[in-house]
């Protein structure tokens, strides 16, 4: 890779403690390779113990992290942290270490490097203080800011946002911005000083109110359409009288009701029963078809951002009629999900007034609800068939093996991006000829290849079986290798010719790996199922949980998770032994568990999919029940169940020792950060010592003011009594005889 010279390369510093672990990783992740920058961290370590920083900060990052050494010469596209115990300097293009005095705090100095950065690099200089407790790299933000340099702090959604403001507070911070936007910008900066200014001055301060409502709501705006976020925000800031964005986040800082008013207003919660009429009988008309069609006895329905349930309560009226007229019985479930908590709360008890229930035919209304004093309450037979509970479709992981997702007006208010993103959702979430029903000006966009119309005007779709001439690497692994049940179609032209890999993948697929799900590789969370996993997966009692450990058949559990981890440990495709089923005279087959990496997807950057496959043993029962030991005798069963539990030990052993390194790193922090408050707490106590001796001796001199007040009242009764006792007139003048 082409290197700069050394008088051509920018040197960017990121100081932090021992908490600023998050905010270097977001700052990493958002690296790009620049033939022109190295990057170094100098970061405050536990001084007496190893550190493993540069093996956790690797897996952010595609540069090379690599732990400085005396006399290292640094070098673009690198990323440099300084080791334990050591003060670290830019001498002469060289990295220094050096000892740090015994008794100094903390380690190493930040202030020391950015200090060297600055006298050494000048206007090739950027100094960057992330999160952390005191106020180290405040002085050095100012010697860099003095040589020339650029200097730059993460604003207040910092973990440890005292190290940020310390270097804020000096007043020569050329710009405040979240990690991820740094890491971004830094390129563009060293061609145009000016670009942080002109192009987040604006947008930095709602960027601001974005951050303040994702860590007290958890709800992230960012993705919302920009004109109708500063639309309502402006609103809000005329409500309260503020004319300035900045002077409105300062209020929002300290005004909790205000923050709340605000997530309201953003939320936009607006819905009614049957809410566009026509697309509700279009809706009906051909659900009717797809529950006739319906092998099984289950409905499954998804209503995200159901608002206050009037559209839950619509579709449930629906499926209700339609079931009646068919004179069938299935078990309906609706999910009904909001991300306000107001919203699903008013959901759950709603009691809808007169005006609400406008647009509700009247035999629906005597034959779903119950008159009460306060309005309609919908009846138990009605209410049962829903399920409210507060979700993100954002963040959280989405329903599956649905009939229907009836999602109606929430899309026009996200990008295009997000809009994309969450219609991807909404395919997996459906099972195949599901529906998926849209707000009048909503569509599938160019996902439109993963959905036949049903209706264009009443936005409804089927998700079908079309395979798509083109599919994008963007697409999710899942998504081009699908099991689809295929209908025979004549090619009619050249175009229409499917890659023959593909087609050869595809009959693979459709041989060994029917049945399957995918899973979140850090949650371990079920995200997409294909074909049939019944005979594996099962609901546990309480809670709904989507997590595959606790859904999978307890036979199963300890080989998934052995086969997981060493898939997810060497990135390859791992295999289990057969597990075998017990006891031996309830069953007469193995099952083999195969879990591969999933390349990055519509669901995630880290997924696995997991097959299983049962495998029956023939000849090994004998016709009557009893175990035929000619070939398989109990002691080589019970040598191949040993094998297994060795290897499932091993595994095990590797995690704990995983866990352990990883264990020690975050202790590493602890340590760090430990050692930081006690500093902080003996400088706390050395000016209480100070308040204390300064307080002695005002309590002195006021003593003293005491006594002079004493005494000047003993003098001015003794002039009285002098005064009273003389006879005589007395005139008592100034020494200017006035």
């Amino acid at each position: 890779m082409k290197q700069s010279r050394p008088n051509e390369l920018y040197v960017v510093g990121l100081g932090a403690s021992a908490g600023g672990f998050e905010a270097l990783q977001k700052f990493l992740e958002k690296i790009e390779p620049c033939e022109f920058i190295s990057y170094v961290i100098v970061q405050h370590l536990d001084p007496n113990q190893p550190t493993m920083l540069g093996s956790l900060l690797s897996k952010f990052t595609q540069l090379e992290v690599v732990m400085i050494k005396e006399g290292t010469t640094p070098l673009s596209n690198k990323i440099y942290f300084c080791p334990p115990n050591k003060d670290l300097t830019l001498q002469e293009g060289k990295f220094r270490l050096t000892e740090p005095p015994e008794k100094t705090y903390p380690k190493p100095s930040i202030n020391k490097f950015f200090e060297s950065l600055a006298i050494e690099k000048k206007s090739k200089a950027i100094g960057v203080v992330l999160s952390g407790t005191g106020s180290d790299g405040a002085k050095g933000i100012e010697i860099l800011h003095k040589n020339g340099a650029i200097t730059i702090a993460e604003d207040e959604g910092a973990k440890y946002f005292s190290m940020p403001k310390a270097a804020i507070d000096t007043g020569v911070v050329d710009v405040v911005l979240p990690p991820e936007l740094i890491a971004q910008g830094i390129p563009n900066v060293i061609n145009d000083r000016n670009y942080f200014i002109t192009q987040y001055e604006v947008k930095g301060s709602v960027f601001k109110v974005f951050d303040l409502l994702n860590k007290k709501t958890n709800i992230d705006f960012s993705s919302y359409k920009e004109n109708t976020i500063l639309r309502r925000i402006k609103k809000r800031m005329s409500e309260v009288r503020k004319s300035d964005i900045d002077e409105y986040v300062e209020f929002l800082e300290s005004d909790h009701k205000e923050l709340e008013n605000l997530k309201n207003e953003l939320l936009i919660i607006v819905t009614s029963f049957f809410r566009g009429e026509e697309a509700f009988k279009e809706l009906e008309k051909n659900f009717t078809k797809l529950l006739l069609e319906k092998e099984d006895d289950i409905v499954r329905v998804w209503v995200p951002a159901c608002a206050t349930g009037e559209e839950a309560y619509t579709i449930a009226i629906i499926i209700k009629e339609i079931l009646y007229k068919l004179d069938i019985s299935k078990k309906v479930t609706i999910f009904a999900t909001d991300v306000s908590d107001i919203a699903i709360q008013s959901a759950r008890t709603k009691v809808y007034n007169s005006d609400q229930m406008i647009g509700v035919n009247k035999k629906y209304i005597e034959k779903y609800f119950d008159e009460q004093t306060t309005g309609y309450r919908p009846k138990k037979d009605l209410r049962d068939m829903i399920i409210f509970s507060k979700h993100n479709v954002i963040k959280d992981p989405p329903f599956s093996n649905l009939d229907l997702v009836s999602c109606r007006n929430l899309l026009i208010y996200f990008n295009s991006e997000l809009q994309k993103a969450i219609i991807s959702i909404f395919y997996y979430a459906l099972r195949f000829g599901g529906f998926l029903f849209l707000g009048q000006s909503e569509t599938v966009g160019n996902l439109n290849n993963l959905f036949s119309t049903i209706h264009s005007k009443n936005k409804l779709y089927k998700k079908t079986s079309e395979i798509p001439n083109i599919i994008p690497e963007t697409y999710p692994y899942v998504l081009r290798h699908n099991y689809i049940q295929t209908k025979s179609h004549t090619v009619q032209d050249k175009s229409q010719v499917i890659d023959v890999d593909f087609t050869i993948n595809k009959a693979i697929s459709y041989e060994f790996g029917k049945n399957g799900l995918v899973i979140d590789g850090e949650t371990s969370t079920i995200l997409y199922y294909r074909g049939d996993t019944t005979e594996f997966i099962t609901q546990p009692k309480g809670v709904v949980t989507q997590d595959i450990f606790r859904l999978v058949k307890d036979y199963l559990k300890l080989d998934l998770r052995a086969t997981f981890n060493e898939a997810k440990k060497h990135k390859k495709v791992a295999t289990s032994k057969k597990v075998r089923v017990l006891p031996l005279h309830d069953s007469n087959f193995y099952v083999l568990i195969m879990v591969l990496p999933l390349e990055s997807n519509k669901l995630g950057s880290e997924t696995y999919f997991i097959t299983f496959e049962k495998i029956e043993e023939k000849g090994f029962f004998t016709q009557n029940g009893s175990v035929d030991i000619g070939n398989h005798s109990e002691v080589t069963l019970l040598e191949e169940e040993l094998v297994s539990l060795k290897e499932r030990l091993q595994i095990t052993i590797e995690e704990l020792e995983t866990s352990n390194e990883e264990l020690q790193s975050t202790n590493e922090e602890l340590q760090s950060t430990n050692e930081e408050l006690q500093s902080t707490n003996e400088e706390l106590e050395t000016s209480n010592e100070e308040l204390q001796s300064t307080n002695e001796e005002l309590q002195t001199v006021n003593d003293e003011l005491s006594f002079k007040n004493r005494e000047l009242e003993f003098a001015q009764k003794a002039f009285n009594n002098v005064l009273n006792s003389i006879k005589v007139d007395v005139l008592i003048v100034d020494s200017a005889l006035n």
